[in-house]
């Protein structure tokens, strides 16, 4: 079966932001090898897809565009990373961009617990944006945190609070509060097989912007330079609003409630950690330039459609994998809630999928019709309510009045007790 995947990338027109004194050789990474369509090159499945992407990204000797989406994260002001004799040091990005030596686990606990003011909201704060170069970096940050908290029982609580906070964040597949360089890179960006994607000093030999200069460079410029490229390049299209506000207020909540091991702030971290990571995936199957590989793993299904009555037919070109009947229809980049009807299989092999649509998408699948232009569909994962029920953690609370014995009569207390031996 011939898989048709929808164009949904854009060019960028967004010119290139002023160059750093660090990155004088840095240009756009190379994008002449776009990400193979689904169904050419005799791509059969995901492995085979990274495999060949790693490839172009090797014989294109630099790194190649990745995700269509622009920096899920607010740019960082501040950057932690580990020099080459293990000690922990900060870059003030924003400033002269001078290495600062970390004398203490207090100079990095007090950058966690920094918050800026919301621009036209006094009464809110949001997290000062942190950047970690690397998982080495944090996993070194935690362990300082915890040996910190044995010196004075005064702050114990308060560096067991930022340890637990920053484990949490560390297990999550992404972080949009407190990012770490390597993972946003290789989220936005393919890199050569040869090369390690959890290693800053492989990216940094990689792309063409730094492999020049990455001898004679130290390892803060080298540092600033992949944050630009992080940052700066690559895809620009924006993520759909409820899917970036979901990202930062469900990391909010969890990095909040991580703070204490109480079992209530317990049970709603994780629920926040799941609400996060189903709005994570939910961005990366509506990534444009993911679509192909996203349809390889039926994490999208991708169809035409043929028929529109009371319900709309599409004749699909792949078989998706997911079940739920709450959909996300995507046309020429517009997306319409949908709701899945049923599932046919033709006598020809086809696989058609029905869909309730609303009115006033209707339009939209007519002329989708009519322009036979591809639609894409993938389910709709997260919700976000606007506050959380009060009552949500009722069962974990302590009980609102003392237990009280109650008198039993006798008979009542031995009523079908066997009698007899």
């Amino acid at each position: 079966m011939t898989s048709v995947v929808p164009d949904l990338t854009e060019t960028s027109t967004r010119p290139d932001s002023a160059p750093s004194r660090y990155s004088t050789p840095r240009r756009q990474p190379s994008t002449s090898a776009a990400p193979i369509p689904a169904g050419r090159a005799g791509v059969t499945g995901v492995a085979e897809y990274d495999r060949v992407m790693r490839q172009r990204a090797a014989d294109a000797r630099d790194v190649i565009i990745r995700s269509g989406f622009a920096a899920p994260c607010d740019r960082p002001r501040q950057l932690v990373f580990t020099d080459s004799s293990g000690r922990v040091k900060v870059v003030d990005l924003a400033g002269d961009m001078a290495p600062l030596q970390a004398r203490s686990a207090g100079t990095v606990i007090d950058l966690l617990e920094a918050q800026l003011p919301v621009p036209g909201r006094p009464d809110l704060t949001r997290p000062l944006p942190v950047l970690f170069a690397d998982d080495a970096t944090v996993r070194q940050v935690i362990a300082g945190f915890r040996r910190a908290a044995d010196r004075s029982e005064a702050e114990r609580r308060r560096y067991v609070s930022a340890a637990n906070r920053l484990t949490l964040v560390a297990s999550m597949r992404f972080s949009v509060l407190r990012p770490v360089l390597t993972s946003t890179l290789a989220h936005r960006f393919w890199l050569a097989e040869r090369h390690s994607p959890r290693r800053w000093q492989d990216w940094a030999t990689a792309w063409s912007g730094t492999a020049r200069v990455a001898r004679t460079a130290g390892q803060a410029e080298l540092l600033t330079a992949l944050v630009g490229l992080a940052f700066d390049h690559g895809g620009d299209r924006a993520l759909p609003d409820e899917l970036r506000t979901t990202l930062a207020v469900k990391e909010a909540m969890a990095w909040a409630r991580a703070a204490s091991s109480h079992a209530t702030h317990t049970h709603s971290a994780y629920r926040a950690v799941t609400a996060f990571e189903a709005a994570w995936a939910e961005a990366t199957m509506a990534d444009p330039c993911l679509a192909e590989r996203n349809t390889l793993s039926g994490d999208i299904a991708v169809g035409r459609v043929d028929q529109i009555a009371t319900k709309v037919r599409l004749v699909l070109d792949n078989t998706p994998r997911f079940n739920e009947s709450a959909l996300w229809a995507v046309i020429d980049g517009t997306r319409h809630k949908v709701n899945r009807d049923a599932m046919l299989a033709g006598d020809d092999n086809t696989l058609s999928i029905l869909l309730q649509v609303p009115p006033r998408a209707a339009g939209a699948f007519r002329e989708a019709r009519q322009n036979r232009s591809t639609v894409a569909l993938y389910p709709q994962r997260f919700a976000m309510p606007a506050a959380t029920p009060a009552a949500d953690n009722t069962w974990l609370n302590e009980p609102r009045a003392e237990w009280t014995r109650r008198d039993v009569p006798a008979d009542v207390l031995l009523a079908g007790t066997p009698i007899g031996g």
